[in-house]
């Protein structure tokens, strides 16, 4: 009883070596190191779909265009089971689990570097059916089964979450692709003696100086000269004729008037009188 109490105080005062003697290791003498690195090997498992009832088939050989849920007798199923997909970071695997006892029946492990159809096939007669490749660890033994859901919308669901995994798995794939391409350009430049972007910047104390050329106005342009100015005496508005009140036609602008010298007004009875003695 006393070796008891010591030992749950013990663990009490150290929480790592719980985790310690889980994994089975020697203790350390820093309770904080100790912990980090016990946490550090606990990868988080995340479910991204569950289904509590669906049906487990034993399906004849694929023909050359796939399986089809018509020849599994889908009204007599090999096993009643509940489904889960587990993801933990590029790892997915499909669990399979008895409904009654809750014992681990199946699973199914999606490679992250194969395609999806070498484990998870859909039939090509139904949305509701799917063939799964099983494999156990210790033997590396595979086998087919069928698997069948009461919904469409569950099969549609379990096919969505496979789907979100294969895209993560793509994308994350070439975000490193990108990561090591910027790398080995960073690196060749550097190598090859490049100025980065830190050798351009300025530094502490450093300034620069801009010298603008002054332009030069000509007189021609220059603001100081005062625009000419039009009089109020010499400005006319435009006179119009009036329209006659039985005609339709649109009123016509008088003519300019006309400005006549001394000279030539003093002519213009001798141009009348030869205009008249004209034939």
């Amino acid at each position: 009883m006393e070796e008891h109490c010591t030992q749950g105080t013990a663990e009490q005062a150290d929480p790592s070596l719980t985790l310690q003697k889980r994994f089975n290791r020697a203790p350390t003498t820093c309770p904080v190191i100790g912990m980090v690195e016990a946490y550090a090997e606990l990868r988080a498992e995340l479910i991204t779909f569950q289904c509590k009832e669906c049906y487990v088939y034993r399906p004849p050989p694929a023909s050359s265009i796939g399986h089809r849920a018509e020849l599994w007798d889908v009204d007599h199923w090999l096993h009643e089971v509940s489904l889960r997909i587990v993801t933990c970071d590029e790892e997915c695997t499909i669990k399979l689990f008895d409904v009654k006892s809750g014992a681990l029946f199946a699973e199914c492990n999606v490679p992250p570097d194969a395609p999806l159809s070498m484990v998870v096939e859909a039939v090509v007669d139904s949305s509701r059916y799917f063939a799964l490749k099983i494999e156990d660890r210790a033997s590396k033994r595979h086998a087919f089964i069928g698997i069948g859901f009461r919904e469409r919308t569950e099969a549609s669901n379990f096919n969505a979450a496979l789907s979100e995994h294969t895209q993560y798995l793509r994308r994350k794939k070439e975000a490193m692709e990108r990561r090591q391409a910027y790398e080995s350009t960073a690196d060749d430049s550097e190598a090859a003696g490049g100025s980065t972007q830190s050798e351009l910047s300025l530094k502490p104390g450093e300034t620069i100086t801009l010298k603008l050329a002054k332009t030069q106005l000509s007189p021609s342009t220059s603001t100081s000269q005062a625009l000419p100015r039009l009089s109020s005496g010499t400005a006319k508005l435009p006179q119009f004729r009036r329209r006659d009140s039985g005609s339709g036609q649109i009123p016509l602008l008088a003519p300019p008037p006309t400005t006549v010298s001394g000279q030539a007004a003093s002519q213009l009875p001798e141009v009348a009188g030869k205009l008249a003695d004209c034939p």
